[in-house]
């Protein structure tokens, strides 16, 4: 495919795919859902960060998150990776949550892989994938 001048620098992204599986450790049964999440998301590639900036169902505001990135003209590619704890006393719970996403310019496509998971044994895991386009 023939590319002429730069790629856009903002992009709307649609999810059309996604999976979801979790299992908490006070209920040993692991749950599957095929759900869609009810928001768009809109790419900003900075210079070496990307901003996200989506509004999930029923809320007024839009969230915003930026993550530093690997940006070319065919790719915008992020891993980011957070550790904490939660609770209501100690010892507290240890958690890493991760997210990769990888967003291929020239086919308009995108995949994002999240997951969360604590010392407890209990884990999120989200994989989708859709479609984008320049956003004008």
């Amino acid at each position: 495919m023939a590319c002429y001048g730069s790629p856009p620098d903002k992009l709307i992204c649609k999810f059309e795919r996604a999976e979801k599986e979790w299992r908490y450790s006070w209920d040993e049964t692991k749950s599957t859902s095929k759900t869609l999440p009810a928001w768009d998301l809109i790419i900003e590639a900075l210079d070496s960060k990307v901003k996200l900036t989506y509004k999930i169902f029923g809320m007024d505001t839009n969230s915003t998150e930026e993550f530093n990135a690997t940006i070319d003209n065919a790719y915008i590619k992020f891993f980011s990776e957070y550790k904490g704890k939660y609770g209501t006393k100690e010892p507290y719970i240890q958690e890493t949550e991760t997210i990769k996403a990888v967003i291929d310019r020239e086919a308009n496509s995108f995949t994002w892989d999240k997951r969360w998971d604590s010392d407890d044994n209990s884990y999120k895991y989200w994989k989708a994938s859709g479609t984008c386009k320049p956003l004008q």
